[in-house]
């Protein structure tokens, strides 16, 4: 790929990628000679400072780790086997290497309480230096979750898929407390635009095309965005390209 389309980037998907440290070494020894900045997952529990250093070293400049939770009881309640000890050492790690971190707070699992959440919340304050995103958890059919709320009755299966898979309380949480938390993380994760041009050029699906500016909501810097369609403005998660950090964007309008 380097040589037919001068690839600088590289990002590998691939949940078993740190399942055996020799397999890891062997594939930075290789990729450190083709000077690519990569990405990859990993598990909080797969590395150490010296591994860290190696990833650093062979250009890995972003690494997602699966978090999902900063309490250890909500932790086993999603089957994690890693502990918040873990998660901090693993973050420590590479920010002292300078690797940028991605990674996700899942509230809402089936043991979650506002005590729970309150632990996790006050966790991601105290970290903001990550810009790790927080949100509530979807119960995908196939899950233990899922199963267990069509058994109590929260879940349709015919009007969850109709409705794309939208988040469900199946925590003790109540209602109230569960939809205020929600509401909160969506406007935290809020990128604001302004400044929006229209363009005169129709992409290749005869989409108006857009500029504008956009500042992000966790290191507030302002970045100009071009060659967006209208309806692609609001869709999934976008990434700043100062911090790495995840966010929508909202238009306020």
């Amino acid at each position: 790929m380097k040589e037919t389309y001068n690839i600088n980037i590289l990002s590998v998907y691939d949940e078993c990628f740190a399942m055996k440290k020799e397999r890891l070494v062997e594939f930075c020894e290789r990729i450190g000679k083709m000077k690519l900045n990569w990405s990859c997952q990993l598990r909080v529990d797969s590395v150490d400072k010296e591994i860290m250093k190696m990833l650093r070293d062979s250009g890995c400049y972003v690494i997602s780790f699966g978090i999902e939770s900063a309490s250890n009881k909500i932790l086993a309640n999603f089957r994690k086997n890693i502990t918040v000890q873990q998660i901090n050492n693993a973050l420590d790690w590479a920010k002292q290497c300078d690797i940028v971190v991605q990674g996700n707070l899942i509230l809402g699992a089936e043991e979650e309480t506002e005590e729970t959440i309150v632990e996790s919340m006050k966790w991601w304050d105290e970290h903001k230096e990550y810009n790790l995103s927080v949100g509530m958890v979807i119960p995908y059919p196939g899950t233990v979750m899922y199963r267990n709320a069509v058994a109590a009755g929260k879940i349709d299966p015919v009007k969850f898929l109709e409705e794309d898979c939208p988040v469900v309380n199946c925590s003790n949480v109540p209602k109230s407390v569960y939809d205020n938390v929600e509401k909160r993380l969506i406007m935290q994760k809020a990128a604001t635009i302004y400044d929006v041009m229209y363009g005169e050029n129709l992409d290749f699906y005869g989409r108006v095309q857009l500029q504008f500016k956009v500042k992000c909501p966790h290191c507030a810097s302002e970045q100009t965005k071009t060659n967006f369609a209208l309806d692609a403005v609001g869709m999934g998660v976008k990434y700043c390209t100062n911090c790495k950090g995840r966010y929508f964007m909202y238009g306020g309008q």
